[in-house]
């Protein structure tokens, strides 16, 4: 079986247990935005959720799981709403590239640009500190 169809197979699993596991979970008060920022090898996706009207207390920096091939943004939207929501943080989830169509250190390298745009984006601000 070639390397690309076992890939996409183990996606669809891993997507399909995602969203067994998380089945019960209800949608909860928080806003997301889709966004763009430049990175190494092309566009960064980003998903940021805020708690819906409130002001958020800190940002985390989340990529999510995967082993680097697996997960993306959906599998993981469930968690970051729970996270955003119950710690009152605001959750900027990074859509790296993943292996195998990016070898290493092509999602390491997304991860570092992500981390870097977050600190040049509140480089100045006084909001709550940053986690990673």
């Amino acid at each position: 079986m070639p390397r690309s169809l076992k890939t996409s197979l183990l996606r669809r699993y891993y997507r399909a247990l995602n969203a067994w596991a998380w089945r019960r979970a209800k949608r909860l008060p928080v806003v997301s935005e889709e966004r763009e920022i430049p990175g190494p090898g092309g566009t960064i996706g980003l998903r940021i959720y805020r708690p819906a009207g409130a002001e958020a207390e800190r940002t985390v920096l989340y990529f999510h799981g995967g082993g680097w091939v697996l997960g993306d943004l959906e599998t993981h939207r469930p968690f970051c709403e729970q996270l955003c929501a119950n710690t009152r943080s605001e959750v900027v989830a990074v859509d790296y590239r993943r292996a195998p169509e990016a070898p290493f250190p092509a999602a390491v390298d997304d991860c570092v640009a992500a981390a870097s745009w977050l600190v040049e984006r509140d480089g100045g601000s006084e909001q709550g500190p940053v986690y990673v």
